[in-house]
C-alpha cells in the first residue's frame, strides 16, 4: 500500500473509503463522529492499536475494511446503536446527519428547559486564520494547514 501525498486528514478518524479511494463526502464525516463520540465514550481512540504501529499499517488496518471499531459492551444500548449507525462499512448504508439526529442517543438529550433564543450577528464574532506548519511524517512533507480560531465577543 503506497500512501497517496495528497491524502490529509487524522488517519484514526478516516473512514475505510477515504484511506482505500481517496473518497472525502459527507459518509465519511459521518464515520469520523462515530470515532470521536467513541473516544469520548471511552477515553481511547476507536481502533485499538499496539504502539509500534507505523501510518502505513494503521491506514492499512482502517482500508482493508473488513474490521470495524470494537464497540464495548459497557456503553448503553443507545449509544452503541449510534455507533453501529456511523460505522457502517459502505458509506451507501451509513446513516445520515438527519438521521443519526433521531436516533435516542442524541435526540433525548434534556436541556433542562433551556432555550437558546440568541444568535450571532457579524460584528459580534471575529475569526483568526493563522497558517501552520507541522512536520509530516515519514510519508508527506511537512503539511501547512489553517488554524481558525473564533472570538465572540
Amino acid at each position: 500500500m503506497k500512501i497517496d501525498p495528497y491524502l490529509r486528514g487524522t488517519a484514526l478518524y478516516m473512514a475505510p473509503e477515504t484511506v482505500a479511494n481517496h473518497v472525502q463526502e459527507p459518509p465519511s464525516d459521518i464515520w469520523a463522529l462515530g470515532c470521536v463520540v467513541l473516544e469520548m465514550l471511552t477515553g481511547k481512540p476507536a481502533w485499538d492499536l499496539k504502539p509500534h504501529l507505523t501510518t502505513k499499517e494503521i491506514l492499512r488496518k482502517i482500508g482493508d475494511g473488513y474490521e470495524l471499531p470494537k464497540i464495548p459492551s459497557q456503553i448503553s444500548k443507545d449509544a452503541k446503536d449510534f455507533l453501529k449507525r456511523c460505522f457502517v462499512a459502505n458509506p451507501m448504508f451509513r446513516f445520515t446527519a438527519e438521521m443519526l439526529l433521531d436516533e435516542p442517543f442524541v435526540s433525548g438529550v434534556d436541556l433542562d428547559g433551556v432555550e437558546f433564543e440568541e444568535t450571532l450577528d457579524a460584528e459580534s464574532v471575529e475569526w483568526t486564520v493563522t497558517l501552520c506548519e507541522i512536520d509530516g511524517d515519514e510519508f508527506s512533507d511537512p503539511l501547512v494547514y489553517e488554524r481558525v480560531e473564533l472570538h465572540i465577543r
